[in-house]
């Protein structure tokens, strides 16, 4: 298996040294850049005004949640490896995977570890496959091929690049200049 950086390391205590300060661990895992796996926990995270705990309501206890991201997370290996460790750190998982396989396998790996696990993207992606009758492709946005620019693309940016040559004044001579009437000329 290969081995994850050596800062992937939780603080495992459950009160920091320097504070009442409760800490718990989120652990994403994504086969793109992990944006909306981070975009959807933050706006969850603004639900709750605490962790829950007892400690937290009978004394001045803060809870921090700290959230560590593995973007392009690919493979069956990787994956087992992050929840490994996240089991370790008694992280939570949370999951933006475009594979559905590679979902299946999350999710049996967190069930197996005994590790609260989340798909954020399976659940949608099966309701929009029901929507529009057709399946997702199942690749990570970044492993799509790029679509060509067409002839009709650049026609209009040298359209634009024109206008603005002609509008700031640095190509006067681009103009026409037309007499709309005896007393006033148009451009």
């Amino acid at each position: 298996m290969q081995s994850l950086p050596d800062d992937f390391a939780f603080n495992t205590e459950p009160y920091s040294s320097s504070a009442n300060q409760y800490i718990k661990n989120v652990t994403m895992l994504s086969d793109s850049t992990g944006v909306s796996a981070k975009l959807i926990l933050e706006r969850a995270l603004s639900q709750f005004d605490s962790c829950g705990l007892l400690e937290a309501q009978e004394v001045d206890v803060q809870c921090e949640v700290k959230t560590r991201i593995f973007s392009h997370v690919t493979t069956e290996q990787k994956i087992a490896t992050i929840i490994k460790v996240a089991k370790s750190q008694n992280a939570l998982v949370i999951y933006t995977l475009s594979d559905p396989e590679l979902r299946a396998k999350a999710a049996r790996m967190c069930e197996l570890s005994d590790t609260i696990g989340v798909d954020l993207m399976g659940p949608l992606l099966d309701g929009l496959s029901d929507f529009l009758k057709t399946s997702p492709s199942g690749t990570p946005v970044f492993a799509r091929p790029r679509i060509a620019l067409s002839d009709s693309y650049y026609n209009r940016i040298e359209a634009v690049e024109f206008t603005l040559k002609a509008d700031d004044g640095a190509a006067p001579w681009l103009l026409k200049v037309r007499k709309a009437g005896a007393r006033s000329t148009d451009i």
